[in-house]
């Protein structure tokens, strides 16, 4: 049986792994992904990161920035969900009121909401224990 499951694991990747993409390697698809539901909140002034605009309860656009308020357990865009496609803590962050993600605008840095990609190098972030 075992080697039955092993051969059918090797054929389920060889399927997924096809593609010249150069941010393809290392990004085998994953059967399991983990799944979390959360708020951001700043250590130091307990506010929330928020998706698009200040006002609140509105929708979320491509491009909108993403900001950060005081925290309202009502506001849906102030909770992500996140996606570990990786397995090693690489993850992608989604606003659950509008299904995008935190994106980092090379040029300047700032980050801001846009549809989610899986080859979008700017939406993955890696995840370490504070300092």
């Amino acid at each position: 049986m075992g080697k039955i499951a092993l051969l059918l694991l090797v054929v389920f990747l060889a399927n997924c792994a096809s593609g010249s993409e150069p941010h393809f390697k290392g990004r085998m698809a994953r059967t399991a992904t983990i799944v979390r539901y959360f708020h951001f909140v700043n250590k130091l002034t307990g506010y929330c990161l928020q998706a698009g605009s200040s006002t609140g309860y509105g929708v979320v656009e491509n491009e909108d920035r993403a900001v950060i308020m005081p925290c309202d357990g009502g506001e849906p865009t102030q909770i992500f969900s996140n996606a570990d496609y990786y397995g090693v803590g690489t993850e992608q962050f989604k606003d659950l009121s509008s299904g995008k993600c935190l994106t980092m605008e090379v040029d300047t840095s700032e980050v801001y909401m846009y549809d989610c990609g899986y080859y979008n190098d700017n939406q993955w972030w890696d995840m370490f224990r504070g300092w």
